[in-house]
């Protein structure tokens, strides 16, 4: 009471408490989430924006991307795995695309042969910043398993010592452009594909 502070340092005082209060309860509560097992939970803070966010501008066609990068990392990105799960439609958890695999997000961003040619466009200008930053003893180091690789294109922070922060931005710019090229090549295939009657499209299979 003998050295009171002033009204704007107890106002920063006050703000600090409860973001950093509601921060730990946002981190232990993401820790114990399965969906949210790619994101970077030590670099998550109220108040503060996702990296995704801070790399795109404030037009339309980034915010979609923006948009696509966010539900695939939150795992709210639906596909035919989470389908099954829930009982959506009766689906099961087969990719409509290439009918082979299980499509879950691995599936569609790394496997799914259906979205190659997209795939290989986008994914080898993400790799070839990275290895340009890095280099490639480093890359087969770093990211010679799936995994790895998945969690570098969903949230690059989790590997932020290896990185500055522009060159996190570029790569998470460049991820999220892979994975909205490869969401709408998905949903174009998709819809080429309603259109074809089941018989066509099981003759067309085996051949």
């Amino acid at each position: 009471m003998a050295e009171q502070p002033s009204k704007l340092a107890f106002k920063h005082q006050c703000k600090s408490a409860i973001q950093k209060t509601w921060t730990n309860i946002l981190v232990a509560e993401s820790v114990k989430k399965s969906t949210l097992k790619y994101i970077n939970t030590k670099d998550l803070a109220v108040g503060k924006p996702h990296i995704i966010w801070k790399s795109l501008r404030s037009m339309v066609s980034e915010v979609k991307m923006g948009i696509t990068k966010a539900r695939m990392l939150t795992g709210t990105f639906m596909t035919q795995v989470i389908k099954h799960k829930y009982n959506i439609e009766h689906s099961d958890q087969i990719c409509k695309l290439c009918t082979i695999y299980s499509e879950d997000l691995t599936h569609i961003i790394l496997d799914c042969p259906a979205l190659f040619s997209t795939r290989q466009i986008y994914y080898n200008c993400l790799k070839l910043e990275v290895i340009n930053v890095i280099g490639e003893s480093k890359w087969s180091e770093l990211f010679g398993n799936k995994d790895a690789i998945l969690l570098l294109i969903l949230d690059c922070t989790n590997f932020s010592k290896y990185f500055s922060v522009d060159q996190q931005n570029t790569i998470t710019k460049l991820s999220s452009v892979l994975c909205h090229q490869l969401y709408l090549m998905r949903l174009k295939l998709l819809e080429k594909t309603a259109k074809v009657p089941n018989k066509q499209r099981g003759s067309d299979i085996c051949t």
